[in-house]
Formats: C-alpha cells, sequence, structure tokens
C-alpha cells in the first residue's frame, strides 16, 4: 500500500534531521562554553566538583531534556490531527522502537556538541566551534547521501559510526517495513532488508 505521507518522510526525514543534529550539537557547544566565559566551572573545581562529576551532570541532563522533543517527533507521526481523525502515517510499527530510533538521535547530536567542546579552552571560540559543527554534520550528510543498494552489510554497520547515517539507513528500514503492512516490531526490528536492519541502526547510536 503506497502511503504519500510515509515516502515524503522517508525522503526528507534524514536531511531535516541533518539541521535538527546542527542545531543540538551547536546549542550544547555554546553552552558550554558560556559557562566557561562565566567562569561557572573554576567556581565549581574550587568546592570539590570535578570535570567528570560536571560532564555526567551535563550528560543527564540531554538525557532527560531531550525526551520531550523526541516524544513530539514521534507522536506526529503516529497521530497526526487530520479534518475527521487522526493520520497514522506509521500505522503498523511499535511506538517504544520508533521513539528510540528518534530520541537516541538526538542524543548522540547533543553528545557531539559536548564531546567538542573539550577541544577548546577558550570560551571566545565558541564560534569557531559552532563552524566545526556546522562542516562536520554537512560532511556527514554527504557519506549518508552516498550510501546505496550497492553498500555490503558490513559497509552499511561501520559508516552507521556515524550517527546520521545510523538513523537515516534506519529510516528508510521503517519505511520499507510500513509498506508492506508489516511495520517495525520486535519480531521483525533485527531482521536484514537491503543489507540492514532496524536494530543495528538503534544500536549503533547506543
Amino acid at each position: 500500500m503506497d502511503n504519500v505521507f510515509l515516502r515524503v518522510a522517508g525522503n526528507r526525514l534524514p536531511e531535516q534531521f541533518i539541521f535538527v543534529a546542527e542545531f543540538v550539537a551547536a546549542v550544547v557547544a555554546y553552552a558550554v562554553l558560556s559557562e566557561k566565559a562565566l567562569k561557572i566551572r573554576p567556581g565549581m573545581r574550587m568546592m570539590g566538583l570535578n570535570d567528570f562529576v560536571y560532564n555526567i551532570a551535563q550528560l543527564i541532563f540531554l538525557f532527560v531534556w531531550y525526551l520531550v522533543p523526541a516524544l513530539l517527533s514521534v507522536c506526529v507521526f503516529f497521530f497526526l490531527p487530520g479534518k475527521e481523525s487522526y493520520i497514522k502515517i506509521i500505522s503498523h510499527s511499535n511506538f517504544f522502537i520508533v521513539f528510540m530510533l528518534f530520541y537516541l538521535n538526538i542524543v548522540a547530536a547533543g553528545v557531539f556538541g559536548l564531546t567538542l567542546t573539550a577541544m577548546f579552552r577558550r570560551p571566545k571560540e565558541v564560534g569557531l566551534a559552532v563552524f566545526i559543527i556546522v562542516i562536520i554534520v554537512y560532511a556527514t550528510g554527504l557519506v549518508n547521501s552516498l550510501i546505496d543498494e550497492s553498500f555490503s552489510y558490513t559497509a552499511r554497520t561501520l559508516l552507521s559510526l556515524i550517527p546520521i547515517c545510523a538513523f537515516s539507513q534506519s529510516i528508510r528500514s521503517l519505511v520499507a517495513y510500513e509498506s508492506v503492512s508489516q511495520g517495525i516490531t520486535w519480531d521483525s526490528w533485527t531482521l536484514i532488508s537491503d543489507n540492514y536492519s532496524f536494530a543495528t541502526g538503534v544500536g549503533m547510536l547506543l
């Protein structure tokens, strides 16, 4: 069954999430470097808080904060309001499995931004950090656009070390299974289709 909404989403979602990843990583980097500018972290160190505890606190914040946007994003595809009732763009897949993919993808972008800040010691370099994020994210988007049916399972799995590649290939698997009215469920998410499985993408994002 041809689902126009699903087809459009499958084609556009990876592109949209390139911009999402760029934005999320830039915001995280800006927040951390701004704290350096305000000399908050030196004050914390004086009170006995080391960098490890600080970074763990940042990660916990990211894990909690991004639950809401990920949940809202998935809800759009499962419960899109229509004129008379809800339009289910994704109607055969497990909600929680799809949510895991969206959530881990956003968190991966945030962790990337947090990791990148370790390269910068001076707070005034926030502009350079954001510029590097833009370049890296667009470069990964270019790599992702080169993936086609000729790539082996091993090659696709290795490329999935890049979060946007893992997300994009998992979306392709989702669209493929939804198109045959099977969807991604606990029974099908480990099945390999076109040299890739949905579980591989989720696993690599972890």
